[in-house]
């Protein structure tokens, strides 16, 4: 209804504008007639007089010939366009008055005949349409059928050959109310259905961003632990080249302490077959009572500043090697009886033990060391 008011309501407005564009046409039209009769009925152009303004007044008459024809030209294109669009709104108008004629018999068949528009546009009347009033109906229908059912049934049946179409009417009604009574129970179970399907899609998209969360707090951990790992490994890896190169020196000086071990080895036995050799020579030769004092003390001069043999020294040695041939030079040495020179000899022997031992027992720590890396 309200938009019948509203359409209703536009083409009045429309009707209105249309008039006072007709209004508009006419008296248009009526200026234009006025100005041609006007330019047509205008008195003949005076002949020429000899006048000394005469050529001034001829060029203000032509310049009024020519304003005159420009606005000639001018009305007859307005006076054309106004016709065509006087032509369109004219059609327009016809067409929007059978719109209404239709729409107007529509809404009298709907509404009624006894009915007035004010009285279905009037909200505080309480007019109801056609659609409520039958939605109306219907509920009456269904509680009727209702407390017709809700009654007690009658001693004697009566047959259904014999039933009023009232009674069918109201059989219909309940067999329809029974209908849509089932529907709405299966509607209801549906929803109830349908309600647990989504509470259990809602704990399942818990429990899911349960385990996502999880996941991910395992992910970031089994991420740092793998960085700490890379750093661990790299780590690793520089200890092993160091060991790598500290390995490769002890097989060096492994190397070089064996050869050093096998040269005093032999350095040893030499001494032990010289010394056993020049004691058998004392035993063979006779008893030495007097010794030279330039020898003997040569001797002692020599033993004196000879340098103390380290383990870091070689038989290339010059001072160790003249010490050596010095102190074993039968020419230059005392006799083997003599004390001093039997000490020395010990003290050496001595010396040469201990190195050796010092030797073994650094090797066996190089090896020990090897065996760990």
């Amino acid at each position: 209804m309200l938009e019948v008011r509203e359409w209703e309501r536009g083409a009045h407005k429309r009707s209105e504008e249309g008039t006072f564009f007709a209004l508009g046409v006419s008296s248009s039209r009526i200026l234009t007639e006025e100005t041609l009769e006007a330019t047509t009925t205008s008195p003949p152009s005076p002949q020429p007089i000899s006048d000394p303004d005469a050529p001034a007044v001829s060029l203000q008459q032509r310049r009024l010939e020519l304003e005159v024809k420009t606005l000639k030209e001018k009305v007859s294109h307005t006076y054309v366009k106004l016709t065509r669009k006087l032509e369109s709104e004219r059609v327009t108008t016809h067409s929007i008055k059978a719109e209404l004629r239709n729409t107007q018999k529509a809404l009298m068949s709907e509404v009624g005949d006894g009915v007035g528009l004010s009285k279905v546009i009037d909200p505080s009347s309480g007019w109801k349409g056609r659609a409520q009033q039958i939605a109306i109906l219907k509920d009456k229908i269904l509680s009727l059928s209702r407390a017709s059912t809700s009654l007690p049934t009658l001693t004697s049946p009566t047959p259904p050959l014999c039933q009023s179409p009232h009674s069918m009417s109201l059989l219909d009604v309940s067999s329809s109310h029974e209908n849509d009574d089932r529907h709405r129970a299966n509607l209801r179970r549906m929803a109830m259905e349908r309600r647990g399907e989504g509470e259990k899609m809602k704990e399942e998209v818990e429990t899911l961003r349960c385990a996502n969360a999880d996941l991910k707090q395992r992910y970031y951990g089994m991420a740092s632990r793998n960085k700490t790992l890379d750093r661990s490994l790299r780590d690793v890896k520089v200890k092993l080249q160091l060991l790598v190169r500290k390995a490769d020196k002890d097989d060096t000086l492994i190397k070089a302490l064996q050869e050093e071990i096998r040269r005093l080895k032999e350095r040893l036995a030499r001494s032990n077959k010289d010394a056993d050799s020049r004691h058998e020579n004392d035993l063979r030769s006779p008893t030495i009572t007097e010794t030279p004092t330039y020898s003997l003390c040569n001797c002692q001069l020599q033993q004196s500043t000879s340098p103390p043999r380290n383990h870091y020294q070689n038989d290339s040695n010059p001072t160790w090697a003249s010490a050596s041939e010095h102190s074993y030079n039968p020419l230059l040495s005392p006799p083997i009886d003599h004390p001093s020179t039997i000490s020395s000899l010990h003290m050496e022997r001595e010396a040469l033990t201990a190195l050796l031992n010092q030797h073994r027992d650094r090797m066996t720590a190089a090896e020990g060391r090897v065996v760990e890396l």
